[in-house]
């Protein structure tokens, strides 16, 4: 009787519970939630040091302006500027 008892103890497992799926499974998504935050605020971040690099080409380029024409800047385009309507000038808008 005891060699049938310890037999039947003895079971080949050939596959995962349905506890074990559910566990990897919901570690799996937390793991995807915290990469996806992370990955949302480095990309703003990128975004915001890219903004902060045009500023300051833009204020190199406006500084080397002034300085080539005796400290005169180019006034700030109007849609509005009869000069600009008159020319045809068209001026780049984002």
């Amino acid at each position: 009787m005891e060699t049938v008892a310890r037999e039947r103890t003895v079971v080949e497992r050939k596959g995962f519970t349905l506890i074990e799926l559910l566990v990897i499974i919901s570690i799996i998504a937390l793991l995807l939630a915290i990469t996806t935050t992370i990955l949302r605020r480095a990309r703003e971040q990128a975004r915001q040091v890219q903004c902060r690099s045009n500023l300051r080409q833009l204020g190199l380029a406006r500084g080397m302006y002034a300085d080539v024409c005796l400290d005169w800047l180019p006034r700030a385009a109007n849609h509005r500027d009869p000069i600009l309507r008159r020319t045809g000038a068209r001026i780049l808008s984002s």
